[in-house]
């Protein structure tokens, strides 16, 4: 879809969505968020072309603001706008796309009418506001400005495609047929309109049209997560489970964090009778689930640091490293230094394959205080580099006994034989051996290695006082 005015383009979320799950919707019942495609660009664009340089520099003030979440900033600078040009319908369409967004719908309705009473035959500016009367849940209002739509503009894509969704919540599947059907008409290459009708004809049992339509919306646009959803559904009435399988899995592909699509994927995999990758999509539901609570928990807080840090850590359990990364770096944004964020983000960095940034946050986090667990994942990049003597140094810190520091006094051990030192290569390779022993419980002679008080440690007997 087209953009209106580059300025700007962070003003267009509350009226150009793509997908309404309002759960009024039959396609929220089938948990199918379905996309409604917002106003197509009109003459009023054409207007934003002779805006002065004055208006110009406060849609780019106002832009910037939406983007950094200062919305009041946003409001005044597009009131300032308004107050130059107050004639101007595209300025108040903006000004009420702000308010719908920080939830002010009194004033976007508002600067909605507005709009439309200054430019009484623009078919965009009454699909704006219907737009955003039905994602308020004002059905019969909405209806109406996409009537008044159609009528000024019968070959209005958008409208015609958010009039079939009023449709379908209504569960009137011929008349939101029609208007697919229609808006396919004036765009062949609207993929909303194609995944709409897919669903409509889906509801009506007529699967194999309605699988047509979802086949050619992906060819329109192959990311189509939702088409993608409603392919795996219709397969699955068509007891084609493999398919099903495969076209979930894609959604999942495209929104990992989205449990929905898991949701389904396991149904087909049980379907299929492939219960353990059925049994991995459970866990990820339980994850997925677990990070929804974090998550909101981090929205009603987001100031708090360990917050943040709980959040990076679940994300590292579900091997979102990249995203783990993301929130661990707003830690030290709130908490410079923390000791937790450095050494968590390190092993991130590791998992990415960016080890020259593991090892600074390494050293950072060994500054601040994180001495064992920050020394030991140090060892190992040392290690990696072959720099034997930094990594047992680092072990040796972090007190860490176990296969892998054998493993490294061992190369040490070889490397120190190569350069002709003996002496020290063989006591490298009997501490090596030392530890193993230890850590199996049994010297060469079978006697046991580990001290009384670790065997009663190891074997869950508690310690006397």
């Amino acid at each position: 879809m087209r953009r209106y005015f580059p300025v700007v383009v962070l003003l267009l979320v509350a009226g150009c969505g793509r997908q309404h799950s309002d759960s009024s919707s039959s396609g929220a019942q089938a948990g199918v968020p379905l996309a409604i495609a917002g106003p197509q660009p009109d003459a009023a664009e054409k207007a934003g072309t002779e805006w002065p340089a004055e208006i110009r520099a406060l849609l780019q003030r106002a832009s910037g603001a939406v983007t950094r979440g200062r919305h009041a900033t946003a409001v005044e600078s597009l009131s300032q706008a308004i107050g130059i040009r107050p004639d101007d319908a595209v300025l108040f369409r903006m000004r009420g796309d702000v308010y719908a967004l920080i939830g002010e719908n009194a004033n976007a309705r508002a600067d909605f009418s507005t709009a439309i009473r200054l430019q009484p035959r623009n078919a965009d500016l009454y699909n704006f506001r219907g737009y955003f009367l039905m994602s308020r849940g004002l059905g019969r209002d909405s209806l109406a400005d996409f009537d008044q739509a159609v009528v000024l503009n019968p070959a209005h894509t958008a409208a015609l495609n958010n009039r079939g969704l009023l449709r379908l919540s209504e569960q009137d599947y011929a008349a939101a047929e029609a208007d697919f059907t229609k808006a396919i008409e004036s765009s062949s290459t609207f993929p909303d309109a194609w995944n709409n009708r897919g669903f409509a004809r889906m509801k009506k049992q007529e699967l194999e049209t309605a699988m047509a339509d979802i086949r050619r919306a992906l060819e329109l646009n192959e990311n189509y997560v939702t088409a993608w959803n409603n392919r795996g559904l219709i397969a699955m009435q068509q007891q084609n489970y493999s398919e099903a399988a495969q076209a979930f899995g894609r959604a999942v592909e495209l929104e990992p964090f989205d449990v929905r699509w898991v949701g389904h994927r396991r149904g087909a995999l049980l379907k299929m009778e492939r219960y353990n990758e059925a049994q991995a999509d459970a866990s990820r539901i339980e994850w997925l689930t677990r990070l929804q609570q974090v998550t909101q928990d981090v929205r009603r807080s987001p100031a708090s640091a360990e917050g943040w840090l709980r959040r990076g850590r679940l994300l590292m359990e579900g091997n979102e490293f990249a995203a783990a990364a993301e929130d661990l770096t707003r830690v030290l944004m709130l908490s410079p230094k923390h000791p937790e964020a450095l050494t968590a983000r390190a092993r991130c960095w590791v998992e990415l394959k960016d080890t020259d940034k593991a090892m600074q946050d390494c050293d950072e986090a060994v500054a601040a205080g994180a001495v064992a667990e920050a020394n030991s994942l140090r060892g190992d990049l040392w290690a990696a580099k072959r720099e034997y003597d930094r990594a047992l140094a680092d072990y040796e810190a972090a007190q860490r006994f176990d296969a892998g520091v054998a493993d490294i006094r061992e190369a040490r051990g070889e490397q120190l034989r190569a350069a002709g030192k003996t002496a020290e290569a063989d006591a490298d390779m009997e501490e090596a051996r030392r530890i193993r022993e230890a850590l199996t419980g049994e010297s060469a002679a079978g006697q046991s290695t580990v001290p009384a008080e670790d065997a009663a440690f190891n074997s869950g007997v508690p310690e006397t006082p």
